[in-house]
């Protein structure tokens, strides 16, 4: 029995349509509608809290506190500021609005790490009802990272298969120039 080996250029387009065929089926999985659906309901909760019940306990804290507060809040507000553009980004390729590779190259791509890390003895002095917002949006934050680092992966592949596929191109152009040039 024989093994059929496949050309170079074969092998390699076919990782770019699975890249870009698994980084679709992820953003199109219930994981992604799931986290899209958390992420909507902490949106509007955090606001509601924020220009309500939030409000009024702010004005009832000591100066230290509320400064802890309005910090706390200004980072939480940030980060779901954040966790929109990422969840509208990859919407849209899941929608074929706009290739996985062309979302995830750097001047698209959504600087989750950029997320910095609650300080846990600064939120113990917040309302329940803040901190819980803050672990809902650490909880949504995890998911959301694991799925962005798979999808940049994807994404990385497909952008090395297309500067494999230019090089392969600008190589033959030059033997061609090479070629016309001797006669």
């Amino acid at each position: 029995m024989s093994t059929k080996k496949f050309p170079y250029r074969e092998a390699t387009h076919n990782i770019v349509y699975d890249s870009e065929k698994l980084g679709k089926l992820l953003i199109n999985s219930a994981n992604f509608t799931n986290i899209f659906n958390n992420s909507i309901a902490l949106i509007s909760d955090t606001a509601n809290y924020l220009d309500t019940e939030g409000r009024v306990e702010s004005r009832k804290m000591s100066r230290e506190h509320a400064v802890t507060y309005a910090r706390e809040s200004m980072l939480l507000t940030s980060k779901l500021i954040q966790l929109v553009s990422w969840l509208l980004l990859n919407k849209s390729v899941g929608n074929n609005e706009i290739p996985l590779a062309e979302a995830y190259m750097s001047e698209n791509k959504i600087q989750l790490n950029a997320w910095s890390k609650y300080c846990l003895e600064n939120i113990r002095t917040l309302p329940e009802k803040m901190q819980d917002l803050i672990l809902r949006s650490e909880i949504i934050y995890q998911n959301v990272k694991r799925m962005d680092d798979i999808l940049m992966k994807y994404a990385k592949q497909l952008t090395t298969e297309t500067e494999q596929k230019t090089n392969r191109i600008a190589s033959d152009i030059e033997k061609l120039r090479n070629i016309f040039s001797h006669h």
